[in-house]
């Protein structure tokens, strides 16, 4: 026993290193905040340590706030990895319990009849049937020699490690979906209202070239042509109807009810994207990103497996005793105590190699998990560097995009003033009124694809800590920038 007890501090096992994650001191290989010569960027990139939860606040739009709230309460995906959560929380618990003494009561009572019986002096065949009653207290304790138990604990741990980081990673993703979904529906909305426009502008010019065509100023191949034009503009409006439709049912799914209840009419005017956009520095995406926790969480788990793996290679030690009372005649008489003390080892000695793949198997799987762990800090920097240049590129665009928009808007206002002075026709005026209009949708989808960007480098991110995003304190800090 005191050997056994001795041994209790000689873990075994290789205590493989963790992987080196990648360090680079910025995701891109140029600046993604520097703007061309000719164009002003919008958006700013502040770069800092901080957490940046409850991004989607940014936005300054309430029914956002509030659809992700929603989400987050009623979302059946982030209810599944809350109960894997705390699922792996309870097999730790569980796990665990093997440090401490396993303590028990046992007793039974058995109806026997002897062979044969002594009576008077005589030998009677069959003897007398008597009962055997027993009852005692029992106390085992595995002596955690080598370390496979403690072991086996820490890869709980570890296993629980990664059921929380796909929990974080669940959240972010939802909030992610909730904010994407919200700008398409309500870009959707704008455009439709748009489109109805140009198709009634676009009716107008048909209607004026009639009344022309009657006089015989134009051709009927002019009227056949703005035909063929209105027909276009009224195909479109079905499906931006089904698209916003799209987005009105995913954005349900998101928040966990059914397609049939209503869901809050969003206008894109009051999504007001943040000027100045935070950005973890490369060094803190590895820390903060969900998928790359829970990467590590998982290598770590795998180490261990591989340490008690080894472990297993090695003698097995219990101590045990119990303390009790068994007798045929009377139960709790004290001639029928009984006390037992013992120690027991079982040490594998051929097991047809099992044991040995079962080591190699532990090893390819922690190396497994060490190349999924560099695969997925790569995609990270990746992901983040794309979202960084495609946000670029979409600032570029929206900032032109715009600028065509004022110019069309002024125009039309110009055509407006000379057909009121008579120096152009209605359908001239009509013309610019619906270029300004094509400019406007342009700038709306221009605008939408710069609000998703920023949505998508957010989740690429992936920088929001549950604490904070679930935190009714809509006061934000000042990044600190670095």
């Amino acid at each position: 026993m005191a050997l056994m007890l001795g041994m209790t501090a000689c873990a075994v096992g290789p205590h493989l290193k963790l992987a080196q994650s990648p360090a680079p001191t910025r995701y891109t290989a140029e600046p993604a905040s520097t703007p061309s010569d000719t164009i002003t960027l919008h958006h700013a990139l502040s770069w800092t340590a901080q957490d940046s939860a409850r991004w989607w606040r940014m936005f300054h739009a309430p029914q956002l706030n509030n659809l992700i709230a929603e989400g987050f309460q009623h979302s059946p995906t982030l209810a599944a990895a809350k109960d894997a959560l705390t699922a792996a929380n309870e097999y730790t618990v569980a796990q665990q319990s093997s440090l401490f003494p396993s303590i028990g009561l046992g007793g039974g009572m058995q109806r026997n009849t002897s062979i044969r019986s002594v009576v008077g002096g005589r030998v009677v065949v069959p003897g007398k049937p008597f009962t055997l009653a027993s009852a005692e207290g029992q106390i085992s304790y595995n002596i955690d020699a080598f370390g496979m138990q403690t072991d086996l604990i820490k890869n709980s741990r570890d296993r629980a490690a990664v059921s929380a980081a796909q929990l974080d990673n669940a959240r972010i993703f939802l909030a992610g979906n909730i904010a994407a979904a919200a700008i398409a529906l309500a870009g959707d909305e704008d455009e439709l209202t748009l489109q109805r426009q140009i198709v009634r502008g676009q009716a107008q010019i048909l209607a004026v070239m009639n009344s022309d065509y009657q006089f015989g100023a134009i051709t009927d191949e002019s009227v056949e042509q703005q035909k063929a034009v209105l027909a276009e503009s009224k195909s479109t409006i079905p499906s931006i109807t089904a698209l916003r439709d799209n987005a009105r049912h995913r954005l349900d799914y998101l928040i966990g009810t059914t397609p049939d209840q209503p869901v809050p009419q969003l206008d894109l005017v009051r999504f007001t994207p943040p000027t100045s956009i935070p950005v973890v520095i490369p060094s803190m995406l590895v820390e903060h990103r969900p998928d790359i926790v829970a990467a590590m969480a998982s290598v770590k788990a795998a180490s261990v497996a591989v340490d008690a793996s080894t472990a297993a290679m090695y003698p097995n030690f219990t101590i045990s005793g119990a303390f009790g009372a068994g007798s045929a005649v009377a139960l709790f008489n004290p001639a029928s105590e009984i006390f037992s003390l013992a120690s027991s080892f079982a040490a594998p000695l051929f097991e047809g190699g099992k044991l040995s793949a079962e080591k190699r198997a532990a090893y390819a799987l922690w190396q497994q998990a060490t190349e999924e762990y560099r695969n997925t800090v790569l995609r990270a920097f990746t992901q983040v560097a794309d979202s960084l240049r495609t946000l670029q590129g979409a600032q570029a665009a929206l900032v032109q995009k715009a600028a065509a928009e004022k110019f069309a808007l002024s125009a039309q206002m110009i055509a407006r003033e000379r057909y009121d002075a008579g120096a152009i026709t209605y359908q001239t005026l009509l013309t610019a009124e619906l270029l300004a209009q094509s400019d406007q949708i342009a700038a709306l989808s221009a605008r939408i694809d710069c609000d998703q960007d920023i949505v998508a480098l957010f989740v690429a991110m992936g920088d929001a800590s549950p604490t904070a995003m679930f935190n009714t304190d809509d006061t934000a800090k000042a990044p600190s920038k670095s």
